[in-house]
Formats: C-alpha cells, structure tokens, sequence
C-alpha cells in the first residue's frame, strides 16, 4: 500500500488511516452505486464496519486501519463520518470509486461479496444489527463509555462467532 496513487493522498486527510479508511468508503459507494442501490452515510458507515468485521473473521487482517469507535448511535469509523455528515439522512450524490490500486484481491472480493449481501438492509436495519446486545459497541460503550475506541480483537471475536453460527446453521440445514 505504499505506492498509492496521489489522488488517494488527497482524499480524507494525508495519514495513511484516513486514506484507507476513505478507500473503503469510496469502494463500498461505488459497488452500491454500480448496483443502483440507494445510499445513504449510514449505510457507508455501517457497511466498511461490517466488511471490516468480515474481514478481520476471515483472513485475521484488518480492512481499515483506522480505529472504529463506540458513538452514541452505533460504531463509526470517524474520518468517513466526517466526509459524508454533509449528506444526513439523504443519498449521497458521488458515485464512489472502485479501489483496485488500494486493496488486494482478497479485501476487495470480501467486500464485494459482503456488501452484495447487505444490500438489501435499510440504513436503520444495519444499525440495528450492529446495536444489539453483546455486540462490540454495545460491550465498548457499556465498559468504556461513549466515544472509546472498539478494540479489534473484540470485533474480530464477534464475527467470528457470527460465521461459525453461519456454519453451523448451514450444516444443519444439509
């Protein structure tokens, strides 16, 4: 990831955990866009959270570097809050950007294939999940209050859990 290209450095900010962080957003805006699905900060938000929650489950790597904190209303990445508060409640206008210069192949296909399966979630709906009991903004906000960071290993353990339940509900079903 050294060798980004310099339209990237210009996005979000110059350290390298706003650059990927504005990276992820970009790409999840401009599969949803590619999908002409309706897209909103939340949903940007709650979507690069759960990709990075899949991501840390599945390959032990983190999506984005930046850390992701317990807020009052769910878990944010703070750069991406900030680069589409501009919007509130309303679709956001940008067409997004596909990354392939930022991401390796296995962080863009999790996220292609993660954010395909999202896609039908209202904003609501995918703040809702990441809200219940037991999550790890609800753990971080309840031990550390608001505004603390959720610390990755915490994220990594929770979708974790979800796709082992995932697993084991598919065999189930066989």
């Amino acid at each position: 990831m050294a060798n980004r290209p310099e339209w990237l450095n210009a996005l979000f900010g110059h350290s390298d955990e706003a650059r990927l962080s504005a990276a992820a957003a970009e790409h999840v805006l401009w599969l949803r866009r590619r999908a002409d699905a309706d897209t909103t900060p939340m949903h940007v938000l709650k979507i690069v959270y759960v990709c990075h929650g899949w991501m840390l489950a599945v390959h032990d790597a983190p999506l984005i570097s930046e850390p992701v904190e317990a807020w009052t209303y769910g878990p944010v990445v703070p750069t991406i809050y900030h680069e589409y508060k501009k919007y509130g409640a309303q679709s956001i206008p940008d067409a997004g950007m596909d990354h392939v210069d930022v991401f390796d192949d296995r962080a863009r296909d999790l996220v292609s294939v993660i954010e395909e399966a999202y896609r039908p979630y209202t904003a609501v709906e995918l703040s809702a999940l990441t809200h219940k009991p037991g999550t790890p903004w609800d753990i971080t906000r309840r031990k550390s209050g608001i505004g603390a960071v959720i610390d990755n290993e915490l994220i990594q353990q929770h979708f974790k859990e979800l796709l082992e339940r995932s697993r084991r509900n598919s065999a189930a079903r066989t």
